[in-house]
């Protein structure tokens, strides 16, 4: 078991991909319960409210993480050697 503030091999990579999927999955239910509502199907439009919201709001996280990142990365690189 890992302690906080210890990197694994692939650590971060196998992290951020978990959650990158993680994400996709909210995102497709969320687009399967809009697509649901649409056709009239049985479905409360709180549910459908509900997963637009999180998948949302997931989108907008991933975004911050990834800007973070790049910002990061734009820091190291203009580091003098």
């Amino acid at each position: 078991m890992s302690q906080p503030g210890h990197a694994e091999p692939g650590g971060f990579a196998s992290t951020f991909q978990t959650q990158l999927q993680k994400i996709n999955a909210i995102n497709a239910r969320a687009g399967a319960l809009t697509v649901a509502y649409e056709r009239g199907d049985e479905t409360d439009i709180a549910k459908v409210m509900l997963a637009r919201q999180e998948s949302s709001i997931a989108f907008e996280a991933t975004l911050q993480v990834r800007n973070k990142v790049l910002s990061a990365y734009k820091d190291i690189m203009s580091m003098p050697v």
